[in-house]
């Protein structure tokens, strides 16, 4: 079972995030705010920083739950997760990402809410 814990203050539009067990140990490390494109519509920008996988722990669920979660508490219309600082990035699924309806654009990964 994946617990998400934060690290934010009352204003949801930025924070930091782990993903832990319950036995409180983190698996993964995120921070994320609120941004605009050139439309001027909302969107979650997420800087994944690691992520590491353990048998019979759904990382990737609890990660793709809780962005969906703050985006909509945000009013965000996407999320759009920067790999580009991910320390390592060759863990995080792209096949099971995709399957959770991100599209991979470079080091972005976008799925539109």
């Amino acid at each position: 079972r994946a617990v998400v814990r934060s690290y934010t203050g009352a204003n949801l539009r930025r924070g930091l995030m782990t993903i832990e067990d319950g036995r409180g140990h983190a698996h993964a490390l995120y921070g994320y705010k609120t941004d605009h494109d050139l439309a001027h519509t909302r969107f979650l920008r997420v800087l994944l920083y690691a992520v590491s996988t353990f048998p019979g722990l759904d990382v990737y669920g609890a990660l793709v739950n809780s962005f969906q979660a703050i985006a909509q508490q945000c009013g965000c219309a996407r999320v759009v997760i920067d790999l580009s600082g991910c320390a390592n990035e060759g863990l995080l699924s792209r096949t099971i990402m995709a399957d959770a309806g991100f599209t991979a654009s470079g080091t972005l990964l976008v799925k539109s809410l």
